[in-house]
């Protein structure tokens, strides 16, 4: 989920496991998922505006801790994928943003065109993950 915009954001290493990823997300009105294949592996609700959950706290950390772990088990390096994913939708902040409309640079605010070595697929990866949102 990104920050100020609310956007799904999806990462994943084909389309097939990210568009797995998508319809889970949108089949629990919002939350994250992490997907292997076709499998949810992971899932974390957020059925109030898509943004909050109605569980106790115990239940969301615990279900975050499995999100963490899944996308973990999947090849991610970082302690907290999720929340690197949800700032980097974030333009107002440096440096390199993921936006609806494409990747901008902050503070300047300016969109940016990625070049065949940056391209998604061709070594720019700013999360190393297998299939998850």
């Amino acid at each position: 989920m990104a920050h100020d915009s609310h956007n799904i954001i999806v990462a994943g290493v084909s389309d097939a496991e990210m568009r797995a990823a998508v319809t889970a997300v949108v089949a629990m009105d919002g939350g994250f998922g992490a997907v292997m294949g076709e499998r949810v592996l992971a899932q974390l609700p957020l059925p109030v505006a898509g943004l909050m959950s109605d569980q106790p706290l115990e239940t969301v950390r615990d279900q975050m801790d499995c999100m963490i772990d899944a996308a973990q088990a999947l090849g991610a390096s970082l302690s907290d994928p999720f929340m690197t994913l949800g700032f980097l939708a974030l333009p107002v902040i440096p440096d390199l943003k993921l936006t609806d409309q494409g990747w901008w640079t902050s503070p300047a605010l300016r969109s940016c065109r990625c070049s065949s070595e940056t391209r998604p697929g061709n070594g720019f990866n700013p999360i190393a993950h297998r299939g998850f949102s």
